[in-house]
């Protein structure tokens, strides 16, 4: 069963590196074609600001001149101010959106990349060079460009989401129809014997059987038929009925305390005499025997176990405490799932099955409160007052 738990772990950690992995190289490699297409435009830049400038310079008739409008008229892309800075005019635009504050514009353009001077643009009735310079931003191109690896990341995140969500869901489904046959059946397993005991018992009270045996046998008969009743219980949704917890808990507690070590000393504290939530009270007795169960396995013998019981605001409140060898932090989730167990011949089936009778069926909620590896461990149980 350990194995099988070790692999569920193993199996989604490689679901989720993989995942993690698909992204980084997305990211990587989009960030190595933005850092190309950058460069690819910046040269462009350039050469059509070369070719501006001899526009502007050419004299008419000049047989290359088609050629630099070809080269500037090409530009569909990359946004550009020509800015005459002696003016503070702007001398053109491209590729801008009207209604833009080109002012301000410019100075974003000029954060993004140096703006490019355009040298000997003489000013036709002066003479005089009016200080042009070309501003420019990426294009919406590699902006789309860099915002795709989010978008993917994003998307892909989604679906693997989705996907866990809808495989989690099919294993709880799958777990919860296990746990509602293995129960039903060792229902019915114990429950055939157990009526042939009890036609047993009923013949050998006729006999000269003494009293004290009979009452004992006539203890392990209504305890097995109570564990009978708690698995045809399970699978199916139990009836809850406003009850009181507090002898609910407390008889499953001397239930143990009896059959447990003379070295362990046991304390059971309870701030009131009466706490009414809706309760199963078969169903909650075996949380309680399960976790006080395991405090005995922890200790190993000798120890304490303490158990209180207290109200805040609407909550019931059900701490069991010992002075155990603890559970690591890591662990404070998983020792609730299907087969964690530390025990070398445990299944790990009693704390899963104590967080569904509590979170499942009566609507609460169980977590290790606080743990030292070598020291203890609380465990809380909160249950809702009934209305």
């Amino acid at each position: 069963m350990q194995a099988i738990y070790q692999f569920r772990r193993w199996w989604k950690r490689l679901f989720f590196i993989s995942a993690f992995g698909i992204v980084a190289i997305t990211i990587i490699y989009s960030n190595t074609l933005i850092s190309e297409l950058k460069y690819e435009e910046v040269k462009k830049v350039e050469i059509w600001a070369k070719a501006y400038q001899h526009i502007e310079n050419l004299k008419d008739g000049c047989s290359d001149i088609d050629l630099f409008l070809d080269i500037v008229q090409n530009n569909s892309t990359i946004p550009m101010i020509i800015f005459n800075e002696k003016t503070q005019e702007v001398v053109n635009a491209l590729n801008i959106d009207e209604g833009v504050d080109t002012l301000q514009l410019i100075r974003n353009m000029e954060k993004d990349y140096p703006p490019i001077q355009i040298k000997g643009f003489l000013d036709p009735e002066s003479g005089e060079n009016n200080q042009v310079k070309i501003f420019y931003t990426n294009s919406s191109v590699l902006y789309k460009l860099k915002i795709y690896p989010y978008i993917l990341f994003t998307t892909l995140a989604f679906f693997i989401a989705l996907a866990y969500w809808a495989f989690s869901a099919s294993r709880k489904s799958e777990q919860s129809l296990v746990w509602a046959g293995m129960a039903r059946e060792t229902a019915h397993q114990i429950g055939t014997p157990l009526s042939s005991l009890l036609g047993w018992f009923e013949l050998l009270k006729i006999h000269d059987v003494p009293d004290e045996t009979l009452a004992e046998i006539q203890k392990d008969l209504n305890r097995l038929q109570i564990i009978t009743e708690r698995f045809s219980k399970i699978g199916a949704q139990p009836g809850l009925e406003p009850q009181n917890i507090v002898p609910v808990v407390r008889n499953a507690y001397q239930y143990l305390r009896r059959r447990s070590s003379q070295k362990i000393n046991f304390e059971f504290t309870c701030e009131a005499d009466e706490y009414t939530i809706n309760l199963n009270k078969e169903l909650m007795s075996w949380v309680i025997e399960n976790l006080i169960r395991n405090s005995v396995d922890s200790i190993q013998g000798e120890g304490e176990i303490s158990l209180h019981i207290f109200d805040k605001d609407q909550n019931i409140y059900i701490d069991i405490t010992d002075t155990g060898k603890g559970i690591k932090l890591a662990n404070f989730k998983t020792i609730f799932e299907p087969g964690f167990t530390t025990k070398t011949r445990g299944w790990g089936l009693g704390l899963s099955l104590a967080k569904r009778i509590v979170e499942m069926y009566h609507h609460g909620d169980i977590y290790v409160l606080k743990s030292t590896v070598n020291v203890g461990t609380t465990i809380r149980l909160i249950l809702s007052k009934a209305k």
